[in-house]
């Protein structure tokens, strides 16, 4: 996963860590930062960038200097987290199921997380999904999540700590998840 702010742009590299690239020489982009770890997703909201990171949960650093991000909190979740989008106050994560690959072949669990306050994120609930997540994103409090192969989820977010399935769509495993 790619992601920008100012002008730095965070790698998450999955196992191979997670880097931070100065892009002020657009033709020479230098690494100034590396973490070990396996990072498979991220995302920037205001000073802090959020990152699925598959060993420990979501851990969120402090990107006001951009060249050297500071770890400030995480929720450990469980392990196997992959995927993460964040609407500002509220994050929503998925987490593979025990025995499961990266891809969540046996399907994950989504979680809400109050990052209200950055330094004390707070767990809010966790919906079971049958299939894998490979994307999200949220228009009109909905969050909409792709299945791989098995097409798109939606889910209402009119209460941002309890999302609820509205529907889901698609080639294979449809009503899978309602």
């Amino acid at each position: 996963d790619i992601e920008f702010k100012s002008e730095y742009l965070y790698l998450s590299l999955g196992p191979g860590g997670f880097s931070v690239f100065d892009v002020h020489d657009k033709s020479q982009p230098q690494e100034v930062a590396h973490y070990a770890g396996t990072f498979y997703d991220s995302v920037v909201e205001n000073n802090l960038i959020l990152l699925a990171n598959w060993d420990y949960g979501v851990q969120l650093y402090d990107i006001r200097d951009g060249s050297s991000p500071k770890l400030i909190s995480d929720q450990s979740i469980a392990k196997k987290t992959s995927s993460i989008y964040s609407t500002g106050e509220w994050a929503y994560v998925t987490v593979a199921k025990p025995n499961s690959n990266v891809g969540g072949s046996s399907g994950v669990d989504l979680y809400s997380i109050n990052v209200t306050d950055p330094f004390s994120p707070a767990l809010g609930s966790s919906i079971p999904l049958s299939r894998s997540v490979l994307g999200m994103d949220v228009y009109k409090d909905n969050l909409y999540l792709a299945n791989y192969a098995w097409g798109l989820t939606i889910l209402d977010l009119h209460s941002p700590s309890q999302p609820k399935i509205i529907d889901n769509f698609g080639q294979y495993g449809l009503g899978d998840l309602a």
